[in-house]
């Protein structure tokens, strides 16, 4: 923050060797005398308040100076045509001084130098072919915003130049060939034409800008060689046709401006596995031929905007999975008739699942039948609890994926809708209520996954139908009754699928439900029929023979057996004759 002009007295510092004055509030002009001070090596005025004209005379006895910085001031650089410096600088920062239009002769004689900013000096000039000649080690070159015209040289593309910018010029001509070398490019507001195309090695470009030129034809695929790419604007050219296919992972990408060219609209947005952060950008409802948006396993948070669902209307895929989303699931969502992927995992969305969640017309057929198979998208899927990548038969999958969330509320029966619909994951959810009893109508499923929520009541037998299913896992619910049976249940033969569940019975659980003891009341087979007849004649014969036996065997019980029964007989037969005669008196009597 020093402010003030420079003194006049630091010319009396005979033995300086280093001055940096850079960064303050300094006005005035600059001292003669300060050209006395034979021992200086850098001289770093840069960004003040500084202006005056700065002549041979500041110069005059510094035949050391190295380093020169002089940039964001108003000074006039006002020296002779044919004058020669004393030094041999390695670093040159004239930028904002005004150098009277042509470039200084004087840079001819600088052949060691490796940084050299002319920007803003009001150049109005070609650039002299030695430029490009006067040093092997330049590693910056700035001469942007000026006038300088006149076209780039063939040998630009050899260049080892590390950062170049001549943006804001007047350049024209035919683009020729990137230089493989650079860190930074900008050749931005100019009038180049002709085509992109890079140099035959490999390109290490990080910031390609070259938006408001006159460039035409497509963006070459050779672009996909950029690994390190962090920027890149071609905006507001001439551009045309597709975008290409990279199968690369852009590591460092920040910024992509291809606004204002004729390139057929974005199809595909893969953003995955980055630290992007922030909400998703309202530009984007603007591509509306996306195709696919995956945007997973970065640092996005806001709510899931409503427009996904009303502007991108020809969205497929959809992969927002391992973010921080919160808010519930706007069911404008259900407006992509076409999607086919619809994965919200692991984020902080909240409420019901929307009603509409049956209105995905994509997964209410099978999309074998109807999905074309020429889409060369790549997208990660969780399936299984694996995480595989699908790209040649991604068209044929159709999945949601709404697990480890806050959801609440019933499964809508309206998700009964999607008969096609391969892949359900709801699990980590707080969901109630039962499972849909006609699951078993969606013939397609062959993953399902309801764990880890509050579901009650009893397991649907109809989820027996389900003749694909390969994966189920309904554990850490409070779901009841016997576990049905089926030929494709048969096969998911794991006790793991259940666990969880404390009132659950059946197979394959070693819980056995009420009534699967021995039977009060059993049904006999053939052959205990047959036993149990046995048993009752045997009984009747050693019944009998217990009594005949006694009696014939014992002569005294004999006796009295017959005796017994003598008696008995005289009884009844003293009882029916007095009983016949009464009979007849009263009859008598009658009559």
């Amino acid at each position: 923050m020093i402010s003030g002009s420079i003194p006049a007295s630091i010319g009396r510092l005979w033995f300086l060797s280093k001055l940096f004055l850079s960064g303050n509030q300094l006005n005035g002009t600059v001292p003669n005398i300060i050209g006395q001070l034979s021992n200086l090596k850098v001289l770093d005025l840069a960004d003040n308040s500084l202006q005056g004209i700065i002549s041979e005379h500041h110069f005059t006895n510094l035949m050391k100076l190295e380093e020169l910085d002089m940039s964001s001031n108003s000074l006039v650089l006002n020296v002779t045509p044919g004058w020669v410096p004393p030094f041999h600088l390695k670093v040159i920062g004239l930028g904002s001084c005004h150098l009277g239009g042509y470039f200084p002769k004087w840079l001819r004689t600088q052949s060691k130098f490796t940084a050299l900013n002319l920007s803003n000096t009001r150049i109005s000039d070609t650039i002299p072919d030695w430029l490009w000649n006067l040093s092997s080690q330049v590693v910056l070159l700035d001469l942007s915003q000026n006038e300088i015209r006149g076209m780039l040289p063939m040998s630009f593309s050899s260049t080892d130049i590390v950062d170049i910018n001549l943006s804001y010029n007047r350049f024209e001509g035919s683009l020729p060939r990137l230089p493989s070398r650079p860190f930074s490019l900008d050749l931005a507001s100019n009038s180049f034409t002709g085509p992109i195309a890079f140099g035959n090695n490999e390109v290490f470009l990080s910031h390609l800008i070259l938006s408001n030129n006159k460039i035409n034809g497509s963006i070459p695929s050779s672009i996909c060689k950029l690994e390190e790419l962090a920027v890149l604007d071609i905006s507001n050219n001439q551009l045309s046709g597709e975008l290409p296919t990279c199968r690369k992972n852009f590591t460092n990408l920040m910024v992509v401006n291809l606004a204002n060219n004729n390139l057929s609209d974005l199809e595909a947005l893969s953003l995955s596995n980055n630290s992007f952060s922030g909400e998703i950008p309202s530009s984007m409802k603007d591509c509306t031929d996306l195709v696919m948006v995956d945007l997973g396993q970065n640092k996005l948070h806001g709510n899931i905007p409503t427009w996904m669902g009303e502007s991108l209307s020809s969205l497929v895929f959809l992969r927002l999975r391992s973010n921080f989303f919160g808010g519930t699931i706007p069911p404008q969502i259900c407006e992509l008739s076409s999607l086919q992927v619809l994965d919200l995992a692991d984020n902080n969305l909240t409420g019901n699942l929307p009603v509409c969640i049956g209105n995905f017309s994509k997964m209410i057929v099978n999309p074998n039948a109807s999905q074309p198979t020429h889409y060369k998208y790549s997208l990660p899927l969780v399936r299984d609890g694996e995480e595989r990548e699908y790209t040649n038969n991604l068209p044929l999958v159709t999945n949601i994926d709404l697990s480890d969330n806050s959801l609440v509320g019933e499964i809508p029966e309206g998700l009964l809708n999607l008969l096609g619909l391969q892949c359900l994951n709801l699990s980590g959810n707080y969901l109630t209520g039962n499972i849909p009893l006609k699951i078993g109508v969606m013939q397609s499923m062959m993953t399902l996954d309801l764990s880890r929520n509050e579901l009650s009541g009893q397991i649907p037998p109809s989820l027996s139908n389900l003749s694909f299913l390969n994966h189920l896992n309904l554990s850490f619910n409070n779901l009841s009754g016997r576990i049905p049976t089926g030929s494709q249940l048969q096969t998911l033969n794991d006790t793991s699928v259940y666990m969880g569940n404390s009132y659950l019975c059946g197979p394959p659980l070693p819980q056995e439900c009420p009534g699967d003891g021995p039977s009060q009341n059993p049904s006999f087979t053939s052959k205990e029929m047959l036993w149990f007849y046995l048993g009752i004649v045997s009984g009747f014969v050693l019944g009998c023979w217990m009594v005949w036996g006694v009696l014939f065997f014992k002569r005294s019980w004999r006796i009295a057996y017959f005796l017994v029964v003598d008696d008995l007989y005289d009884k009844v037969y003293v009882t029916s004759v007095l009983g016949i005669r009464r009979l007849k008196e009263m009859k008598g009597r009658r009559t």
